[in-house]
């Protein structure tokens, strides 16, 4: 999956890339590694997060990891955590 997503990007140069994937992608494996260093190589800057939804709003508690690149001029940030709320539902 990994090497086919580099081709698809490379080939296509997207301005802008999104993958979300389940958290040992980037703390258990090389694979998150691998990803972002191709696409460094590729002139993207990369920015990465493992966030919890609890803490952006959501009711789910299964943790994820973001990774963007982009090619775009602009500056890119992830959204501030909000304040959890832990009323039950």
């Amino acid at each position: 999956m990994i090497i086919d997503g580099i081709r698809i990007v490379e080939a296509m140069r997207f301005p802008f890339v999104v993958l979300e994937q389940v958290t040992g992608f980037a703390t258990t494996s090389d694979l998150g590694k691998v990803w972002d260093l191709r696409l460094r190589k590729l002139g993207y800057k990369t920015h990465s997060l493992i966030a919890d939804p609890r803490d952006y709003n959501g009711i789910t508690s299964r943790k994820r990891f973001f990774h963007v690149a982009t090619l775009l001029p602009n500056q890119f940030e992830f959204p501030e955590q909000s304040p959890r709320d832990n009323t039950p539902i």
